[in-house]
């Protein structure tokens, strides 16, 4: 086992640390035990990445990839937030009512757009990778069809089940609480989950709008306008708090994440 992923404290862990656990000092060689008198370690999965022909390996403990998902959109969407606070873009144009944004500050527009679109897309990736790994390896999911009962293991609902079904019916289950079609956040969730889709598959309507109006939403709204919304990584980070409430086994990396 590797001494990079033993230490005497988990606070030394970066939050975003899949997982660790603890373990007898008197498993590990004694200049490897610490100087705390202590009878455990703390031990980090680890995970072990050959370089070139394999001459070089890395270990490095395995982070959350949800929690990375997060904390990009969380960061993404600040970094919008304080472009488009610090450089206000916009300036009146004549009527008190029309905004428009100067040549000289299109680029910081653009730079405050990227980061929000990384906002939206990274914090719906959370919930699906959480929901993913939320799947035991055995678990069987049973649906009814006009032609009979169809069961789908694991690699099949990963694969062909929306992300709404799975959080919805599949979730539910597994964690043994109400659909959260129920709940408050799930109308936050839509949002997001739409606001990423229009991201992905962008249409012209919402590209050019060639016969706009000021009371129809177009996706520009979302990020143009971005300031007033919620941070997508919040929603996302409740949207999951849902489930691992119901639990006690809940990950390191949601207990100890900042925002």
């Amino acid at each position: 086992m590797d001494s990079t992923n033993i230490v005497e404290d988990s606070e030394q862990f970066d939050w975003r640390t899949y997982n660790f656990g603890k373990l007898p000092k008197k498993l590990f060689p004694e200049e490897r035990r610490g100087d705390k008198d202590e009878e455990t370690v703390v031990v980090a999965g680890l995970s072990n990445m050959g370089y070139g022909l394999e001459s070089i390996i890395i270990s490095f403990p395995i982070p959350s990839i949800t929690a990375m998902m997060l904390n990009v959109s969380y960061k993404s969407w600040q970094e919008g937030e304080n472009l488009l606070n610090a450089h206000n873009p916009y300036t009146f144009s004549g009527e008190s009512t029309h905004l428009t944004v100067p040549i000289e500050k299109t680029g910081k527009l653009f730079d405050a757009i990227e980061k929000l679109m990384q906002g939206y897309i990274f914090a719906y990736s959370a919930i699906e990778h959480f929901a993913n790994q939320s799947l035991p390896d055995d678990y069987k999911y049973s649906k009814e069809r006009r032609e009979g009962t169809e069961i789908h293991d694991k690699h099949f609902i990963e694969r062909n089940v929306t992300l709404d079904e799975k959080l919805g019916a599949i979730l539910s289950e597994i964690y043994n609480v109400e659909s959260i079609k129920t709940k408050e956040i799930w109308q936050k969730y839509i949002w997001l989950k739409n606001t990423r889709d229009n991201l992905i598959h962008f249409k012209s309507k919402d590209f050019y709008p060639k016969n706009w109006q000021p009371t129809e939403k177009y996706l520009w709204n979302e990020l143009v306008f971005a300031v007033k919304k919620d941070n997508p990584a919040i929603i996302s980070k409740k949207v999951i708090g849902y489930y691992l409430s119901s639990t006690k086994d809940i990950p390191h990396w949601f207990t100890k994440c900042p925002f």
